[in-house]
């Protein structure tokens, strides 16, 4: 559940696809994360100095919530995104993109 409710009108397929960038943006964040605390990891940098890069420069709720259910192998999911509904929307999402929806009508 968000914060606060956004209005995006009565047209139910434009808040259906606000839903979706919504969380395709969240399931783009987790994956920018992991590969960012991965390569933290193989390179000697380690994961605890780029959280401390995370809290400082990027300390939106977003990227400090995942960055710890990275930090702490936390994949349970009681809170934050499923792996079975991230999976789901980006399932939706793909076809939505303009460079998927740029090639479909090139050809």
């Amino acid at each position: 559940m968000g914060r606060r409710l956004i209005d995006v009108g009565n047209n139910v397929e434009r808040a259906a696809a606000f839903k979706l960038c919504g969380n395709g943006m969240i399931a783009s964040i987790i994956e920018l994360l992991a590969e960012q605390y991965t390569l933290a990891d193989q390179t000697g940098v380690g994961a605890d100095l780029l959280f401390e890069f995370v809290r400082e420069f990027l300390p939106a709720p977003s990227f400090l919530g995942y960055s710890k259910k990275i930090l702490e192998n936390d994949f349970e999911g009681r809170t934050g995104f499923l792996v079975s509904g991230g999976l789901k929307d980006v399932t939706h999402v793909r076809p939505l993109h303009p460079h998927r929806l740029l090639h479909l009508l090139n050809g």
